[in-house]
């Protein structure tokens, strides 16, 4: 039987439930259970986890997670977090947070204002047989926009003919992130 808890607080058997959550919890701009979450990812071994194709090794989705919250709260070592998680996704780590890791790094870049990097970071985006076009639609329509706004006519052209070759339809996806325009390009 499972204790009795709060209505507010989930009785997360796998530490990969207590990630997930955690960062579409971030994902809404809400950090206020990023630490307990981390120290609990912190307590856990390697195995401890159901994701047993992936395995599980924490330091995917605690980098995620840190590099998110500290985005979202706008804190002065959000760029080191960034470059911790950048060094992760770039060895190709095959475990939980592999399909999405890049991206996610994608859109925190964008957030901070990091173009050229968030594009470097789509574009190395990990796919396996597994996954296949999983979250296709929205690297691809990322990638576009980035472009579109660098000026890359031909660049944003074949990323559109791409999405519509994986997607089969002649509108790009548009999800429902903040406009690129709200966050210039600096000179870093």
């Amino acid at each position: 039987s499972v204790p009795n808890r709060s209505r507010h607080s989930f009785p997360f058997i796998v530490p990969a439930d207590a990630c997930t959550l955690e960062l579409w919890r971030l994902s809404r701009g809400i950090s206020r259970s990023s630490a307990a979450t981390l120290a609990r990812l912190r307590s856990v071994g390697p195995q401890s986890d159901s994701a047993r194709y992936y395995g599980w090794n924490p330091r995917v989705c605690i980098g995620m997670i840190e590099a998110a919250e500290a985005v979202i709260s706008d804190k002065s070592s959000a760029d080191g977090f960034l470059a911790r998680l950048d060094s992760i996704m770039m060895t190709g780590p095959h475990q939980f947070g592999a399909s999405v890791g890049n991206l996610l790094l994608a859109k925190l870049y964008v957030r901070r204002g990091y173009r050229q990097k968030a594009l470097q970071a789509l574009r190395r985006r990990w796919r396996d047989v597994d996954d296949g076009p999983l979250y296709a639609a929205d690297g691809l329509a990322l990638e576009f926009r980035l472009l579109q706004a660098a000026g890359d006519t031909n660049g944003s052209g074949a990323v559109e003919q791409r999405d519509w070759a994986v997607r089969g339809d002649s509108e790009m996806y548009e999800p429902p992130w903040p406009s690129l325009a709200k966050h210039p390009a600096p000179q870093r």
